[in-house]
């Protein structure tokens, strides 16, 4: 056995090393594919370890033995490595998400009222991107019903101003979300809503109203 080895028993288990290495890079070929640097270096990878691997072993085959070790001292050692690297990229290098109040303040959408606009629109049909809204007056009470894709719903409105309001939940009197109206563009405008309660932005929208009756 001793007479087999190769003179060089470091270099075939790099080369193992080297071709763990490749295989990762390829597994994550999707995280790497924006970074052309890294992808050209996992080619150069990838042509130098098979060359010199097939060539090793044509020349001696414990060769492959010894690679194969390396492989699987590279499994071992390269994901210990890349779980650190990524910590460290983490925690040093990648930016802060900032910190957003609202979808508004993300998007950097200025919401524009017209009171007297919004006094006009209190009531009425108006179509919500997918949905149909309708805001009536019953009983001397506001309500507006929301006819969207996956039901019917009615909630009680109470005014905060002509262009906001607090959709209530009229069986147990819960606000369930805040309205801002505003942008008025001919029968046009816009529709802001979030959740009265603590909630993430991307349950926030804003919405394009149209409002047929506004067309001549």
């Amino acid at each position: 056995m001793k007479d087999n080895l190769p003179r060089n028993i470091l270099l075939p288990f790099i080369i193992g090393i080297g071709f763990c290495l490749f295989i990762m890079l390829g597994i994550n070929s999707d995280f790497i594919s924006g970074y052309s640097y890294i992808n050209i270096f996992a080619i150069i990878l990838g042509a130098f370890v098979l060359y010199a691997g097939i060539f090793g072993i044509i020349n001696n085959s414990t060769n492959l033995l010894l690679g194969i070790g390396g492989f699987q001292f590279g499994r071992v050692f390269l994901s210990m490595l890349f779980l650190l690297a990524a910590f460290l990229f983490e925690r040093f290098i990648w930016p802060d998400e900032p910190e957003y109040k609202s979808l508004l303040e993300k998007e950097n959408f200025v919401l524009k009222p017209d009171f007297k606009k919004c006094h006009k629109v209190k009531y009425g049909k108006f179509i919500a991107g997918g949905d149909t809204i309708l805001r009536f007056i019953k009983d001397k009470k506001d309500y507006e019903t929301r006819y969207a894709i996956d039901g019917v719903a009615t909630y009680r409105i109470n005014w905060l101003d002509s262009c906001s309001y607090y959709r209530v939940v009229e069986r147990s009197g819960s606000v369930k979300e805040v309205i801002k109206l505003g942008n008025f563009n001919g029968p046009f405008h816009d529709m802001y809503i979030r959740p009265a309660a603590l909630h993430y932005i991307n349950e926030e929208k804003i919405i394009r109203v149209f409002l047929p009756g506004e067309i001549h």
